[in-house]
């Protein structure tokens, strides 16, 4: 089935008919240079992401875990008290996690708190004594001191210590580089639970946090939010005590540890009247390198800052932090980097930075709608080039993340068990990206960025949303309806290929009648795409014109 339209023009003379936006794909290419396309880079980054989880039945039975109703939703978690000591020679995390939290339903009596089954479970205290509490795989149910009601809090303090699970489920590491220990975590998807209890949800940030870790006096110790201070802890280790005044979803939350150098920079914003601190930890070879390689931080924070709204978390900081993963992470406001020269390109740290305002500040509500994150920062690289290069950089780097393969990019809760169907590079990152860049060509500059002010000042601010959310901002602010683009292009699979011919005739009024015929040849579903199409007309006596159909 193709679909067609004949459109008559009553013009002068044409010379010339291109049609604009056509695309093509890419050769792969092995290497991190500038020429490389954008889509290389996004499978090396939703790589180094998947790769902690290759123990597919397990974060099966974790997903699997997360979908099934609980008792999670009869409590809101407020604020967490984080306090880990880290053994580098016995790999042993000895930890205290307090928890404050609320009651959203009345007579609740007991909670269910995430943590892996591996990790040993000391006591569970309240000022009132110690909490009775039962384990079932990776669920701890705590049975609470007294009944509360909706909006009564309540306090809990897990003691525990262990190794963390390796090898198939991994969201911490006990790594080494050259001889020297590199100690960090990636927690992204379900992996914050296994190595300290917390309740594993995107939908329920605290709204802050106390994070203090206990290393020995040779590592520095990286985290979210500001560094209050560092104060010795016996003869030889240290603790750094970091607060988080932001919401803050468990995935987010990074521990990065190891011999370090670490250098500052600043962020000067507000016309000047206020500055941010810019933290990098970087290991002490990659020092020199990392001088001209993070220097485009403060620049692409004006960028971004000047395009989305204002840096999310400016009262706090921003920086990199290397770690052994692959690719990159981007921990709230200090994002962990692979200390290869992939961690120091330009695209990386533009991509993770911009999921400061879309991935942390906005979080999808659950993976399916992973694309929020992950297309948002891909296409925000492009947009980056295009206030840095121009247009044609622009456009060059949106073709670099062509794809035309099958899936949907949002994904049902049935697959996100499968953790590269979650970070699948081409539909997450390459094809949402072009989503964005879609919208925003049909909206027009000014409308489309008047709706992404709205979404970053909307009700989901530090909170989570999900892809109708993100619609329905958008419909708000312009005033289209766009029910049937997301369909399309967010539940449809493929896209459109275009074919188009036109004659031209002496008109009975003068000038000339162009018949246009356009035509969509692909095979696959859906099989017509609403989508519409830039022509470029090129006249030889008048101006040139482009024509939206």
């Amino acid at each position: 089935m193709k679909s067609f339209c004949v459109i008559r023009f009553s013009i002068l003379t044409i010379t010339t008919l291109l049609i604009l936006g056509l695309v093509f794909t890419p050769a792969r290419a092995e290497t991190d240079s500038a020429d490389v396309p954008a889509s290389v880079i996004h499978q090396k980054l939703w790589e180094g992401k998947a790769s902690a989880a290759l123990d597919k039945e397990f974060v099966r039975q974790l997903a699997a875990r997360a979908r099934v109703e609980n008792t999670q939703t009869n409590y809101d978690v407020l604020f967490y008290d984080v306090n880990i000591r880290v053994n580098d020679t016995t790999e042993i995390i000895f930890g205290i996690v307090k928890m404050v939290a609320a009651a959203t339903i009345d007579d609740v009596v007991e909670v269910q708190v995430d943590f892996h089954d591996g990790m040993i479970l000391d006591s569970i205290q309240a000022s009132s004594g110690p909490l009775a509490f039962s384990r079932l795989d990776n669920v701890v149910t705590v049975s609470l001191d007294a009944v509360r009601n909706s909006g009564e809090q309540f306090e809990a303090t897990f003691y525990y210590h262990g190794h963390p699970t390796e090898g198939g489920f991994q969201g911490f590491s006990f790594a080494y580089r050259n001889g020297t220990p590199v100690i960090s975590s990636l927690s992204e998807p379900y992996f914050a639970r296994s190595w300290w209890p917390c309740k594993d949800r995107m939908d329920d940030k605290p709204d802050s946090m106390d994070i203090a870790i206990t290393v020995d006096t040779a590592f520095y110790a990286a985290s979210n939010g500001i560094l209050d201070s560092t104060v010795s802890y016996g003869a030889n280790a240290h603790t750094f005590y970091w607060s988080v005044r932001y919401p803050i979803v468990t995935y987010l939350f990074s521990v990065a540890i190891s011999v370090y150098t670490v250098w500052n920079d600043e962020w000067i914003y507000n016309a000047g009247q206020d500055t941010m601190p810019i933290v990098h930890a970087v290991y002490p070879n990659n020092y020199t390198y990392s001088l001209t390689k993070y220097d485009i931080t403060p620049y692409a924070l004006t960028v971004f800052s000047d395009k989305y709204g204002q840096y999310p978390f400016a009262n706090e900081k921003y920086g990199h932090a290397n770690f052994q993963w692959g690719g990159g992470m981007e921990h709230q406001t200090m994002s962990s980097m692979s200390g290869s020269s992939f961690g120091f390109s330009e695209r990386v740290v533009v991509h993770e930075m911009a999921h400061q305002w879309f991935g942390d500040m906005i979080t999808c509500r659950s993976w399916g709608h992973i694309w929020l994150n992950e297309g948002w920062a891909s296409y925000a690289e492009a947009d980056y080039y295009l206030e840095k290069d121009g247009w044609a950089a622009y456009h060059n780097y949106m073709n670099g993340m062509a794809y035309s393969g099958g899936g949907t990019i949002f994904i049902e809760d049935s697959d996100t068990s499968e953790v590269w169907n979650i970070f699948h590079g081409g539909l997450s990152y390459d094809k949402a990206a072009w989503v964005i860049h879609m919208l925003r060509g049909m909206l027009g500059n000014e409308l489309f960025y008047d709706a992404v002010a709205a979404y970053y000042n909307s009700q989901f601010q530090y909170g989570a949303a999900t892809t109708e959310d993100f619609r329905d901002v958008f419909e708000a602010a312009t005033g289209q309806e766009l029910d049937w683009f997301f369909e399309d292009w967010i539940y449809g699979e493929y896209r459109p290929y275009y074919q188009f011919r036109y004659i031209q005739e002496p008109s009975d009024s003068g000038g000339y009648d162009l018949y246009l015929l356009v035509e969509q040849i692909q095979t696959t579903d859906p099989q017509v795409f609403r989508m519409p199409v830039d022509f470029f007309f090129d006249f030889s006596t008048i101006p040139d014109d482009t024509v939206q159909l």
